[in-house]
């Protein structure tokens, strides 16, 4: 038997890099990009136009009055990386010149044009006087700009999208979910499509097929391969492979407190990775220099839209499905300390109060005889005392029989997608959610800035139905957390760090809905006429967690996912540094995790009874007088019995249940570490060509139980010794042996859940070339490996 491995799979986008020969034909320009942030590059001149060297360079945030400084190098160059998206101040000073700021530059999210600004010209004054600092926001020299500009990547070869403060508040939103969501957007770029459907309802997976499959799919991928980060901060749920939110808070803030939003969807650089779908990283609002406050509100109702087109006329609702939807909140920002310390807050309210029409699968009335007919006998066999009892003509069905189906209410809507056996209901499908965000900005001096973000949800929401069965509403509640600490500081040398922690959970838990118990059962008494006059006997199903009566809609909440709670914390250190040297921007760092995920789910505890198909033999039965032989059979026919037929008889194809001795205990902790280093160089080869190549480093610890369930399972720990039962023969040890030697033999050894995978190397290499050097046309191309994660859920 081979060992049993775990596969990353890869994605490998190629695009022929044989111009990188040409480079030297190409005038340049080109500048530098962080994945969370925006790098200035920018030079400072004298009025004879050379570079003015040790220059005292000062970017001053307009918004809060941050600054940061650095200094010109012997082309008079600076650099300065890890700035928030924003406007800014640019102040050039040094003893013996005067020269004018630039004002109103913008710094755009991962900029995806070249962030030059004018360059800044000194004058030589007669007496040596320091300059002024950094100038008031909006004075001076603006800065040409456009946020059209942002359309042309003339900085590298990967693909992405952008979306501005000014387009996040200003396009319409709420279409295709039930609230606002800034995922929305996503669906604005090319290779950006909604996620396969699945049974059920949106938000995090609760199981197989069902809940959403992700937010949305990019280039064909899994759905689940998104990266999600906020304010380069992880923001995943690692058990399902999406975004750390809840059914109705789908997004882990408010629009209004999101300063930038942007995914990357191909060819990016080596700083990001872990996923190979997308790279979806929103930059939040910080704090102001002066008090601001705002309120906003949003409120729809079905009676003020039109009815959709694919609701069924007809049935219970009659009408359009009732819907209203209030998504209300505020912000407020000021400093606590004017010059170094700012907050920012905001807190949203979500509401919905809907029911939905949905259709199910149910018998008729005429269906429910078994081989439709009206009356038929029941003969009852007792072979311990040798008598045969005939009980007479029963209604259709057996009491046991007649119990099963009583679950199905009868069809009401033969305009319905299953015709004359449809059975439609309007079901509740309201949810709640609260959303609190805040960030707190500290400036120590002009080299180091601290950030400090907290992100917290509360949703709850009723799921109408789970895999499209009767009887299965469940209510879901979901809270998060989110704790995110950025440290910015210039170490000096022109190198530049950027530290983070980060600390995200992620609580699941789901409850039966009172129309829908997770376990239910129907008794009778039945009134027996039999040979010896008539009879009370009592009919039990006994208790039931799920029903599946073939061809038609299951009962019950599905048995193989519910119940089901869980939580997980993930706790993540990540560390760059950008090191600009000459034309070439250096960026290394390690992004670590670790990762706890916490799970209860009592798959088939509750028992699942499941009426198939079965052959039906016809022929002649003959009654004899002898004790040991009552009675003949003599075949004719054979034929199929439907689900529906055995139901009618009460006889069940299968009943599944797990068994345990005492009280379920389906309790999972698995614990993993993940480590990621990278290492990426943008060359500036020519002002309008741009190099930018890199190595990832990705690897994941394989997942251990913290009380060693799995592995001591995989182990064969604690078998049961031969003998101990009384049950015990000696065949049913020798198959009992058997089985344990064959699965040993698959097993080859193996103590964890898989092998662990060690050389994940993903190699990046991109170009882009701007032909005309005026930023109306780019070339680019690269080429990628990259690797996924693997969903705790698996």
């Amino acid at each position: 038997m081979p060992r049993i491995s775990s596969v990353l799979v890869a994605r490998i986008a190629v695009i022929p890099i044989v111009v990188l020969l040409l480079s030297t034909l190409f005038p340049a320009r080109s500048a530098a990009a962080q994945s969370t942030s925006g790098t200035l590059i920018g030079q400072v001149f004298d009025s004879n136009s050379r570079p003015v060297v040790d220059a005292k360079v000062t970017i001053l945030n307009e918004n809060n009055g941050n600054a940061r400084a650095t200094r010109t190098d012997q082309n008079g160059t600076y650099e300065v990386p890890f700035l928030p998206p924003g406007f800014y101040t640019i102040t050039a000073e040094m003893t013996g010149y005067a020269g004018g700021p630039i004002t109103g530059f913008r710094i755009p999210l991962n900029a995806t044009t070249p962030l030059r600004p004018p360059h800044i010209t000194l004058n030589p004054v007669t007496t040596a006087a320091p300059t002024q600092p950094a100038a008031a926001p909006r004075t001076g020299t603006p800065a040409p700009q456009s946020e059209l500009e942002s359309l042309i990547n003339t900085t590298d070869a990967a693909r992405r999208g952008n979306f501005t403060e000014r387009q996040i508040e200003s396009l319409p939103l709420g279409g295709t979910t039930d609230m606002r969501t800034f995922d929305e957007y996503a669906l604005l770029l090319p290779g950006v499509a909604p996620p396969p459907y699945t049974p059920g309802v949106r938000g995090p997976g609760v199981g197989f097929g069902i809940g959403t499959s992700g937010q949305f799919a990019v280039n064909g991928m899994r759905a689940r391969s998104n990266n999600f980060t906020v304010d380069g901060s992880d923001n995943n749920d690692p058990d399902v492979g999406v975004r750390r939110q809840g059914f109705v808070a789908l997004v882990p803030q408010s629009i209004e407190s999101i300063r930038e939003f942007q995914l990357s969807t191909l060819l990016w650089d080596s700083e990001t990775g872990r996923n190979f779908g997308s790279q979806v990283n929103a930059v939040s609002k910080e704090g102001s220099s002066k008090f601001h406050g705002q309120a906003y509100g949003f409120f729809t109702d079905s009676s003020l839209n039109a009815k959709n087109f694919f609701d069924y006329l007809g049935g219970p609702s009659d009408g359009e499905n009732p819907f209203t939807r209030t998504q209300a909140g505020f912000i407020v920002t000021g400093p606590i300390t004017k010059t170094r310390t700012q907050f920012f807050g905001s807190f949203e309210h979500q509401k919905v109060n809907a029911a939905t029409e949905q259709h199910f699968a149910t018998p008729t009335l005429a269906e429910r005889r078994f081989l439709g007919l009206p009356v038929f006998g029941v003969l009852k066999f007792r072979p311990d005392v040798f008598i045969n009892e005939f009980f007479g003509e029963t209604l259709g069905g057996t009491p046991v029989g007649r119990n099963v189906l009583s679950f199905y209410p009868e069809p009401n809507n033969p305009g319905g997608p299953y015709g004359r056996n449809t059975f439609t209901e309007v079901l509740p499908a309201d949810g709640r959610g609260s959303i609190f965000s805040s960030k707190v900005t500290h400036r120590f001096n002009d080299r180091t800035t601290l950030y400090a973000r907290y992100n917290f949800t509360d949703d709850g929401r009723v799921l109408p139905s789970v895999n499209r069965a009767l009887r299965s509403t469940v209510t879901a509640d979901t809270r998060t957390q989110d704790l995110s600490l950025i440290f910015d500081r210039e170490l000096g040398g022109r190198l530049f760090t950027q530290g983070r922690f980060s600390y995200g959970r992620t609580r699941l838990e789901f409850s039966p809905h009172p129309d829908s118990p997770f376990i239910f059962s129907k008794d009778s008494l039945e009134r027996i006429s039999t040979s010896a006059g008539d009879r009370i006997i009592p009919s039990q199903t006994g208790p039931i967690g799920e029903l599946i009566v073939e061809p038609y809609s299951p009962v019950g909440v599905n048995a193989y996912s519910f119940p089901q709670q869980r939580s997980n914390n993930t706790f993540q250190f990540a560390d760059s540094l950008s090191w600009p040297v000459g034309q070439h921007s250096f960026k290394l760092g390690a992004d670590i995790r670790r990762v706890q995920l916490n799970s209860l789910l009592d798959r088939n505890f509750r028992p699942q009874v499941t009426f198939g198909g079965a052959l039906l033999s016809t022929g002649t039965l003959t009654i004899t007088t002898d004790p040991n032989n009552p009675f003949t059979f003599t075949p004719q026919s054979k034929g199929f019995l439907s689900g529906l037929q055995l139901a009618n008889l009460g006889l069940p194809s299968s009943i599944f249940q797990t068994i345990t001795l005492g009280v379920p205990d389906s309790t999972i902790g698995l614990r993993f570490n993940e480590y990621n280093f990278f290492f990426n160089d943008t060359w500036r080869l020519k002002s309008n060509f741009t190099l930018d190549y890199g190595l990832r480093y990705e690897y994941n610890s394989v997942p251990k139980e913290t009380n060693r369930r799995i592995e001591d399972a995989l182990a064969l720990t604690g078998l049961p010794a031969a003998g101990s039962s009384r049950a015990d023969t000696s065949e049913r040890t020798a198959a009992f042996s058997a089985s344990v030697e064959a699965y040993r033999r698959v097993l080859d050894g193996r103590t964890g859940i898989y092998d662990a995978d060690r050389n994940n190397f993903a190699p990046h290499v991109g170009f882009a070339w701007d032909p005309g050097a005026d930023g109306k046309m780019s070339v680019r191309g690269g080429y990628g490996l990259f690797y996924d994660a693997i969903l705790g859920a698996v």
